[in-house]
């Protein structure tokens, strides 16, 4: 086996395609008998492999990006799920049959796609014969009877479904270090699926991220994706039926009251009317009066996935609508973009006669991209100065405009680099003092190590706190080493080392209390030696007991137990043993014959001498024991004097001291 990757680095695999797919087996076993007449029947064993189909059990899912409900600039890095089963996009076969699919191995059986608003349906808690398109049938066994899915058109599946040639590089596996956090996220092995989108979030978009699974409806996705001229943006098309996308809000209110038969006016989704001609049939076939005066509007629970968050009255326009402000004003504000309110509209309703499909849903989660650039473009458009430098004027207001805020302060600086500021300490009192980062503006005199070679060692924060010439508390040295002590502890290595070091001197403090107890030890003082002569006792009288070939121990145990007499067996000959023997186990008795052969003492079976008195053991004990501490009273004798000898000599290193010297270099 490879080596693990180093900390920070991993390693990326193509696939990782298991030997058998999911569906049902049968083991057959033979056994070939080379003895004369003897013959052994075949075993059958019906075995099956699973894997999920339409539910993806949560513990297999390490990871989403973005997020899930997660608002920020998410449009550099390709959406993603992490999975805990490196071969679970390969799992099954694509065509979804049981027999040997024609399509390749190497295909992963499930996609990562990216929908924003109006682009699907999302189905929740539906039964499983709804959750793929009609027509097509799964073959072997299913592992839910309810399952969510997603309802899209071929147009939607042709602009943002990945294409046959984009699916298998979708899918991989990563081996990630189990010690680095930021790439394990606490994984058992180290062995990581991770599935890709095709789909960049652009900005001002809400999202839904849905791991579907495509068995039975490979055929459906395009072959290629068409190549666009370098004179026009890739990304321009941002979504797929935008007019839908603007006024999605407005819409599924629309469309939820005309499923419930609500009580509203017409007039006011007129443009609504005349933009989706389905809202029209809907209203009349739920027998809408066009008369009936406006009134609030009601809020429709079966289109909706909760009550929760059907509608709130947080969250930021994203996109202008074309239909109007006037059409739904007092409405648009309390609904548009809301992360979590991407509701089930009928995509009959938003493409009208298009083809449609239906998918099961794995994993889904939601996510919105409110701008664009990633970390490093946002700290390159910092606005950064010098130290000191104070913010520029703001422009004059404009007549009938409110005055800017006031200004804050201008910083209190010094030139070597502290700033002043207003701090509360534990207690509740008010104060100021100086505080600098890191980076200074010019050289600066450090601490220096002693004789030995030694830093100043530091056991609380207090401790750093200093005292400037003005009086005024000096916090760098503090903050940083509160700052680093919290880093230190949010690292599993150093809090698992801590608590093997303290398990280590609890161990050795127990030995110490034990060996003082001893009539021989505790004389010598024991418990003035040094840590760690716990298990240096403990070294030495194993290995004590195991010298001269563990004589210490007494003779090795026999092979075979003595048993206790059976009447009617023990004083039986061969030739009724080999009977017995062939009819326990049916097989011939010529056959059992042939075996034993020749071989000495073959039905030779040790007899245990009853004790019939239990008292006689413990005249025995001093006898059998006695060798074992006189071997222990010796090793003991050579410890004792080794440690009194040079008590550092044999001093080892415990786990807290490995880690400071691996975080030291010295390793």
């Amino acid at each position: 086996m490879a080596d693990p990757p180093s900390l920070g680095t991993f390693v990326l695999h193509s696939r990782a395609v298991p030997d058998l797919p999911a569906g049902p087996y049968t083991v057959r076993s033979t056994q070939t008998i080379t003895a004369p007449g003897a013959a052994a029947s075949n075993l059958d064993t019906h075995i099956e492999v699973t894997a999920p189909r339409y539910l993806l059990p949560a513990d297999q899912v390490l990871s989403t990006f973005p997020p899930n409900q997660a608002e920020g600039a998410f449009s550099s890095r390709l959406p993603q799920i992490v999975l805990k089963r490196r071969t679970l996009p390969w799992e099954r076969e694509l065509d979804g049959k049981l027999t040997t699919s024609p399509l390749p191995r190497e295909l992963p059986w499930m996609a990562l796609v990216v929908l924003a608003d109006a682009e699907c349906e999302f189905r929740p808690a539906r039964p499983i014969a709804e959750c793929v398109t009609s027509g097509v049938v799964l073959e072997g066994r299913n592992d839910a009877t309810v399952a969510d899915a997603i309802v899209v058109t071929q147009r939607v599946i042709d602009q943002v479904f990945p294409t046959k040639d984009e699916l298998p590089l979708l899918a991989h596996v990563r081996n990630v270090d189990l010690s680095d956090t930021e790439l394990a996220l606490g994984d058992d092995d180290g062995w990581l699926a991770v599935v890709l989108s095709n789909r960049l979030p652009q900005p001002g978009v809400r999202y839904r991220a849905c791991l579907i699974s495509l068995e039975g409806q490979y055929e459906v996705l395009p072959d290629t994706a068409e190549i666009e001229s370098e004179a026009v943006n890739p990304f321009g098309n941002v979504l797929v039926y935008e007019k839908a996308a603007l006024n999605n809000d407005e819409l599924t209110y629309a469309y939820a009251a005309a499923l419930d038969g609500s009580e509203r006016s017409l007039v006011a989704d007129a443009v609504l009317m005349d933009a989706f001609p389905g809202l029209r049939s809907a209203h009349r076939a739920a027998q809408i009066d066009d008369t009936i005066a406006d009134v609030p509007r009601q809020l429709s629970e079966a289109r909706s996935e909760t009550i929760a968050d059907a509608w709130s009255a947080t969250g930021t326009t994203i996109g202008t609508s074309t239909l109007g402000a006037g059409a739904f004003s007092g409405i648009t504000g309390k609904t548009a973009a809301l992360v979590g309110a991407m509701h089930g509209i009928d995509m009959a309703l938003i493409d009208p006669g298009a083809a449609q499909y239906t998918f099961p849903v794995l994993a889904q989660w939601q996510f919105t991209c409110t701008g664009a650039g990633d970390f490093q473009s946002l700290m390159q458009g910092l606005d950064v100065g010098m130290l000191g430098t104070a913010p520029p004027e703001p422009p004059p207001p404009q007549a009938g405009e409110k005055p800017p805020p006031p200004a804050r302060p201008l910083p209190e600086v010094l030139d070597t680099g502290h700033v002043g500021l207003d701090y509360v300490s534990r207690i509740g009192e008010g104060g100021r003092a100086w505080y600098r980062g890191p980076l200074v503006p010019r050289p600066v005199e450090r601490s220096q190590p002693d004789e030995n070679g030694v830093l100043p060692l530091l056991h609380a924060s207090d401790q750093a706190r200093l005292v400037g010439p003005d009086g005024r508390e000096n916090l760098a040295l503090a903050t940083a080493f509160e700052i680093g002590r919290l880093l230190a502890l949010a690292e599993p290595s150093v809090v698992a080392a801590l608590l093997i070091w303290r398990k280590d001197a609890l161990d050795d403090s127990r030995r110490r209390a034990l060996l003082e107890r001893e009539p021989f030890l505790g004389g010598l003082g024991i418990g003035d030696l040094l840590a760690g002569f716990g298990a240096r006792a403990d070294h030495f009288v194993v290995s004590g007991f195991g010298a001269d070939g563990a004589a210490p121990l007494g003779p090795p145990r026999p092979p075979v137990d003595a048993g206790a007499p059976i009447d009617g067996i023990d004083d039986l000959g061969d030739d009724e043993r080999i009977d017995l023997i062939a009819t326990g186990l049916g097989i011939p008795a010529d056959t059992i014959g042939a075996l034993v052969q020749g071989v000495a003492g073959a039905f030779a079976v040790p007899v245990a001498e009853r004790t019939a008195n239990l008292g006689q053991l413990l005249e025995h004990t001093d006898a059998e024991l006695g060798a074992i501490r006189a071997a222990a009273d010796q090793t003991a004798a050579a410890i004792a004097g080794e440690a009194l000898q040079d008590p550092r000599k044999r001093t080892a290193a415990d786990a807290l001291d490995r880690l400071l010297d691996r975080l030291g270099g010295s390793e």
